[in-house]
């Protein structure tokens, strides 16, 4: 059941309007799903496989698998947003994001106790435990925590969607840029266990904070979307205005839902790959592996950069331009990680990389209430997320399989570019199915 939207204070009369909060609030949301997206998952790597005696394939093996199997469940957590509204199923997830978190420090433990009991062995019982707890945290942080804190946002906003998606985007990305250097900070200060358990109790504030601050949608409040009509000299947007709410059968039956969507998918599962094996990726081209973390402050500038500027323009341009940009960004992309040991391989997969994130943030929030409409948001992008999810669980196996067999990811690169050039083919054929 809903709770109310008077709970435990009604919005209508605040001095300014109330989306603005709750644009605030899914920023923070998105920053609480760090420790379940991999770039929280990569900086606790090295500290999992040495003290669970796990080799990196078996690591990876378990990444992919509880990956995969959550993106199952996202479609799920979708609906279940439509129907029983944002705060509880935020609530939901940053409670179980902030329970196995605990699990997983205290995975040594476990399975010392399920090797001592059960016919497994030490590191067979830790990779048991390590699937369980990446399921969990990768459903409940990089699923549900930021499908629904960053949709919510999208319900408040029309005309001034691109506007509030740029603003939260930005110190998204500046957080999940710190967030490698902070999460080394407290693993050094406080061993790898306790940062996993000092953010399971800060996620446990986040539990009160969504109860108090969020509301489901501005209608329920008494309000509209933006909170007032813009002037006709704002409205060049109305070229995108959503005259039909689509069905998520709907949706999933048009060729942009798929263009758009695999488009996402590729982000996801090529930066996981390289995020998950940074260290790795570059001490195998001569580099100093910690020197891989040091490429996520530039990328952020870059993903910044795009995003702000990409989400204002994104209000009176077709989506389709970005999408465009998107793609050759991962052209750009993958030119670098093939040539990571000549000069230009690091700003190249710099670019790409943060040119691809920018876009990323801004098609993941304005594409789906534009193209589809408000009414079944929950639904449509949990199956988008699910599928992108899904790819996610894969980029680290291939990466990890391909140094396995060659001792190079430069063969990872070349894969992804097959993929790449079948995305350009329906970038150009993907238009806006309210146009229709």
């Amino acid at each position: 059941m809903k709770l109310k939207s008077s709970f435990p204070f009604a919005v209508q009369n605040f001095p300014f309007f109330y989306g603005w909060i709750i644009m605030l609030a899914g920023t923070i949301g998105v920053l609480f799903s760090i420790p379940g997206q991999t770039m929280g998952a990569s900086a606790f790597t090295n500290h999992l496989l040495e003290d669970l005696h796990l080799k990196r394939d078996g690591l990876t093996i378990a990444y992919m698998l509880g990956t995969a199997g959550s993106a199952f469940l996202l479609p799920v957590a979708g609906r279940l947003w439509d129907n029983q509204g944002a705060r509880i199923v935020l609530s939901a997830a940053a409670l179980v994001l902030a329970f196995f978190l605990f699990v997983g420090s205290k995975s040594v433990e476990i399975s010392t106790a399920l090797a001592s009991f059960l016919p497994l062995s030490f590191s067979q019982a830790g990779f048991a435990v390590m699937l369980l707890v990446f399921f969990c945290i990768r459903f409940s942080g990089q699923g549900v925590l930021t499908l629904v804190s960053r949709n919510v946002t999208m319900k408040w906003f029309e005309q001034n969607r691109g506007l509030a998606n740029g603003i939260s985007s930005t110190f998204v990305s500046l957080g999940f840029s710190a967030a490698p250097l902070l999460l080394m900070w407290l693993i050094e200060g406080h061993t790898w266990q306790g940062a996993w358990q000092i953010i399971a109790l800060a996620l446990l504030v986040f539990v009160a904070f969504v109860v108090v601050v969020v509301r489901d949608n501005p209608e329920d409040c008494g309000l509209i979307p933006d909170g007032k009509v813009l002037p006709p000299k704002r409205k060049k947007s109305t070229n995108f205005e959503t005259r039909k709410q689509y069905t998520l059968s709907e949706a999933r039956k048009t060729f942009t839902f798929w263009v758009y969507t695999l488009t996402l998918a590729f982000y996801s599962m090529y930066l996981t790959g390289i995020t998950f094996h940074i260290e790795s990726i570059f001490e195998s081209v001569g580099y100093n592996g910690k020197e891989g973390f040091e490429i996520f402050l530039p990328t952020a500038i870059v993903a910044v950069s795009i995003s702000l500027v990409g989400n204002v323009v994104s209000d009176y341009i077709r989506l389709q331009y970005i999408l465009l940009l998107m793609v050759a960004a991962a052209l750009v992309s993958i030119a670098g990680l093939v040539n990571l040991e000549t000069r230009s391989g690091v700003p190249l997969l710099i670019a790409g990389n943060g040119i691809m994130g920018g876009s990323f943030v801004i098609l993941t929030a304005v594409a789906w209430p534009r193209f589809f409409g408000r009414k079944h948001l929950g639904a449509i992008s949990g199956l988008s997320g699910a599928v992108f999810q899904f790819s996610s669980a894969f980029g680290p196996f291939l990466f990890s399989r391909v140094f396995t067999l060659t001792g190079s990811y430069a063969l990872a690169g070349k894969i992804c570019l097959a993929y790449v050039f079948v995305l350009c083919v329906g970038a150009f054929k993907a238009i806006n199915p309210q146009k229709k």
